[in-house]
């Protein structure tokens, strides 16, 4: 488990679909604090009209500028096509 450093966030990361390649090899993202969803989407080269739902501690959250806290778990499901 990753430990933040003073002025930082560590943020569990869940990539759900075709995202899930893009997941850290530890599953966990260092950001600095008063990072926001839109921050870890950037960090993880992830275009936000991908991030079809979002959730943070399993609550949905639309608003990709929604800050996070340490130890959040934030969880992307992509946009799934079919028929």
């Amino acid at each position: 488990m990753s430990v933040p450093s003073s002025d930082g966030i560590v943020v569990r990361i869940n990539l759900m679909g075709g995202l899930k390649e893009l997941t850290p090899g530890d599953s966990q993202l260092e950001l600095s604090a008063g990072a926001t969803i839109s921050d870890v989407l950037a960090a993880l080269n992830i275009d936000p009209a991908q991030a079809q739902v979002v959730l943070v501690n399993g609550r949905p959250h639309p608003d990709h500028e929604h800050g996070l806290s340490d130890q959040d778990e934030l969880t992307v499901i992509p946009l799934v096509g079919g028929g």
